[in-house]
């Protein structure tokens, strides 16, 4: 009788290969995605062009652009030339020019739109004057442009030109004297066509205040009905648009105030940056001086974040970025590194999870901020690289109040609008096209670690590498602390007849030396921070 063998087969073995009959689930749902973010990276280059347009009009560097709190398309720019413009980026029309100051326009704010005066435009010059003009002149019936006034032959306007200063903004036309031909030679008055030949500007400031030096940098309180607003040079000052006196003057500083800001959230804190590395913090309502801490390089400019009042970013001359916690001052929460020369200006994006800088090295980049991240210490780098090719020496940038554009200020005299994301179409996009983008979005996030992916997502076309060398001037510092800690390793083990010596005293300095060594960038930027309530201690 045959014998007949059987296989015999586990629960698990039975069950055989396991197989989705769920309709709701594709079968190769990770490779389809996998998929489907490459198209989208790939795409996302293919129709990448940040660049939208360019307001042209001013002659010499934009050094200055202010957004209008409660305003989305109107822009104000300042340049080395004096002159102050309004702008209208949704129609790419220029509102009105004035010509405010004879030199460079130092400081530009505008104040909010409060029950006793409407928007005012605050400017300060390196002449030494204040001058406080309308945003919206034609709402005045008074106050309309200059071409259309009607009694512009009544009205004194001597004070506009002087003799041998050309206050159109025309350096090829030297205005002598604008009194000699007018109206009668009653002296002062000019007609509106002689002021639109010399173009002196479409308003005349409200209130011209003279100060004793040039006022570096203004900004506006964010509260709702203040007419705060403070300025800063050898010492920070508090004023009021309806006075032309100082309100407060807080201690004197051993150097230049460089910026200040206010912060939108707790209006009564104001930071300030000095260009002895101090960073400040100042308390309008007891008006005294709060904390202050030193960084390894001064700041150019500080910025609030606008959604967590916590926040702040500082652009130094170290070629990086700091964000700080103002509750926690002795370490940086995080650094942004990627500039190749000084940073000059920094802006937080309205939903503050990003921001953006501009460099000497005219490149614009934009930044995650991450600070609640779990890897918040380490050191970041940017998302997004934009540069033009004759766009240099970057004073300005500013994010648009509708989170979608950014616009820069370059020595070239131009302000250029670029997209905040670079492959979003212009044109109106609906419900489904909205929710496609937002898709493709996160599979690109979901799968960046993907080298196929992040090589195309990643790459930009720069002409310097998009990393800072180790051997860059910013680390001269740190090279000097490895090669401490070398001698002092060498010391240590030092060599006797072919064996190793050690030295314990050595040893312990070296295992101290090493400890500090080890700690990020962000836990050493800070050299010092208190709190004094004189400065200059």
């Amino acid at each position: 009788m045959p014998q007949v063998t059987t296989i015999s087969r586990s629960t698990s073995d039975r069950l055989g290969y396991h197989r989705n009959f769920t309709k709701s689930e594709h079968r190769f749902g990770r490779a389809r995605e996998y998929t489907r973010a490459l198209r989208s990276a790939k795409l996302e280059r293919l129709h990448a062009k940040p660049f939208v347009t360019a307001l042209d009009g001013h002659v010499e560097t934009v050094c200055n652009i202010e957004k209008v709190r409660n305003s989305l398309p109107l822009v104000l720019s300042g340049d080395y030339d004096g002159e102050i413009r309004c702008w209208d980026v949704s129609q790419h029309l220029l509102n009105w020019r004035v010509q405010a100051h004879s030199g460079r326009v130092m400081g530009l704010t505008v104040t909010n739109n409060t029950d006793s005066s409407p928007n005012l435009v605050i400017s300060t010059g390196i002449d030494k004057t204040i001058k406080l003009w309308l945003l919206k002149p034609t709402d005045n019936p008074s106050a309309r442009p200059m071409r259309e006034r009607q009694d512009a032959a009544e009205t004194d306007y001597s004070y506009i030109a002087t003799k041998g200063v050309d206050y159109g903004g025309n350096s090829q036309r030297a205005i002598t004297s604008t009194t000699a031909s007018t109206h009668n030679n009653r002296g002062g008055a000019i007609s509106s066509v002689q002021m639109s030949e010399y173009g002196a500007g479409d308003q005349l400031p409200i209130t011209t205040i003279n100060h004793y030096e040039p006022l570096r940098c203004v900004d506006a309180d964010w509260q709702q009905n203040s007419t705060l607003y403070a300025t800063g040079s050898a010492q920070v000052s508090l004023w009021d648009v309806h006075r032309n006196h100082q309100l407060h003057k807080f201690q004197s500083t051993p150097e230049q105030c460089s910026h200040l800001a206010f912060n939108p959230s707790q209006y009564n804190t104001l930071a300030a940056c000095m260009q002895d590395s101090k960073i400040t913090f100042y308390d309008t309502r007891t008006k005294t001086q709060m904390s202050y801490i030193t960084l390894l390089n001064w700041g150019n400019e500080i910025k609030w974040n606008p959604i967590d009042p916590r926040i702040f970013v500082v652009a130094t001359n170290d070629w990086c970025l700091y964000t700080f916690d103002v509750r926690h001052t002795k370490k940086a929460l995080r650094t942004h590194r990627g500039h190749v020369d000084a940073v000059t200006t920094c802006d937080w994006c309205p939903a503050g999870n990003e921001f953006v800088s501009g460099s000497v090295d005219g490149h614009i980049r934009i930044w995650r901020s991450n600070h609640q991240t779990a890897d918040a210490a380490k050191v970041g780098y940017s998302r997004e690289l934009y540069k033009g090719k004759r766009m240099y020496n970057l004073e300005q940038v500013r994010w648009t109040n509708d989170n979608k554009y950014i616009l820069s200020g370059s020595a070239d005299g131009a302000i250029r609008l670029w997209k905040s994301q670079r492959a979003m179409p212009l044109h109106r996009i609906n419900a489904r096209q909205r929710q496609h983008i937002n898709y493709a979005t996160r599979l690109k996030d979901k799968y960046q670690h993907m080298p196929e992916i992040g090589l195309i997502a990643k790459f930009r076309n720069a002409k310097i590498q998009h990393r800072i060398p180790r051997n860059g001037v910013y680390y001269k510092r740190e090279r000097f602390e490895q090669n401490k800690l070398r001698k002092l390793k060498e010391k240590v083990t030092g060599e006797s007849g072919g064996n190793k010596v050690v030295n314990k005293k050595w040893a312990v300095r070296m295992q101290r030396k090493a400890k500090r060594n080890n700690k990020p960038w962000s836990e050493k930027v800070v050299v010092k921070s208190g709190i004094v309530s004189n400065h200059q201690q």
